[in-house]
């Protein structure tokens, strides 16, 4: 599990520390990885509780928080973290939110429960590094200047141009991509069977949040296909439509069964691009 990353061999003075909180351990992973090209100490932490003691005995920089998880979202995890600091007199520290619906109302959100800043999943290098410039003065201008954002695929099975651009990203990271498809691939079929367990109860919330962390991490792998159903997906669970779960499920699964071989064999050579 990529959990902690110390790259104090790449910089001179005191390391900026940043806190890295989701509960969906393939989203945390691809987030921190992200973050290695930067002279940080980066943390993981996998829930609300888990980011408010670890803030309450360690100095943080900032703090990377989604907003969608079980038991203390991010949005009330924020709000304690808030109360505690005005309590003590202490300086804030930055939360960024990480969100895959961006909009007004969840920016009005993010506001309200004293959130700094907010960035849409899956997340975009040129993205993040224009944020830890922001708050933390660190980033490359080039990079940002260079970084061009990736059109919005229709949603075919895999899009490649996505995927190939994640692929460079983490160059030079010993076995960051490699680490992160294994991880797709392992966890995708537990997923579903999850889903499928807790959609025949009618468990509809946790549906609707499993879908959206999955959703999230398909955008970022350029599985498209399954981002799409994976949408619907959350949708349907929002609605409490029971009759459609078990028929997306379904073609989820079906485009993850054409998915898995392809990013297999990308996988047996993850030094060459992806085309």
């Amino acid at each position: 599990m990529i959990d902690t990353l110390n790259e104090a061999g790449r910089m001179t003075g005191e390391r900026k520390r940043l806190l890295v909180v989701d509960d969906e351990p393939l989203s945390r992973a691809l987030t921190i990885v992200m973050l290695r090209e930067h002279p940080l100490e980066v943390i993981g932490a996998e829930t609300g509780f888990e980011a408010l003691e670890r803030i309450a005995r360690e100095p943080f920089d900032l703090v990377l928080m989604d907003v969608s998880m079980p038991g203390l979202d991010g949005y009330h995890t924020c709000r304690r973290l808030r109360e505690w600091e005005r309590a003590l007199g202490r300086e804030p520290v930055p939360v960024v939110a990480l969100t895959g619906h961006v909009c007004a109302e969840n920016r009005q959100k993010a506001c309200l429960s004293g959130m700094s800043d907010y960035l849409e999943k899956p997340l975009r290098r040129h993205r993040l590094q224009e944020m830890l410039s922001r708050w933390l003065g660190v980033g490359s201008d080039a990079a940002m200047e260079s970084a061009e954002p990736v059109a919005e695929p229709e949603a075919e099975m895999l899009d490649v141009q996505r995927l190939e651009v994640l692929r460079r990203e983490l160059l030079g990271v010993s076995g960051a991509f490699v680490t992160l498809l294994g991880m797709f691939l392992e966890e995708v079929p537990l997923r579903l069977v999850e889903l499928r367990r807790l959609s025949g109860v009618g468990e509809f919330a946790t549906v609707s949040r499993l879908a959206h962390g999955m959703k999230s991490q398909c955008g970022a792998l350029g599985a498209m296909a399954m981002n799409a159903l994976c949408v619907r997906l959350e949708q349907s669970a929002e609605q409490q439509e029971s009759e459609a779960l078990p028929v997306l499920l379904d073609r989820v699964e079906g485009q993850f069964a054409r998915l898995a071989p392809r990013l297999r064999q990308i996988l047996e050579h993850p030094e060459r691009p992806i085309a």
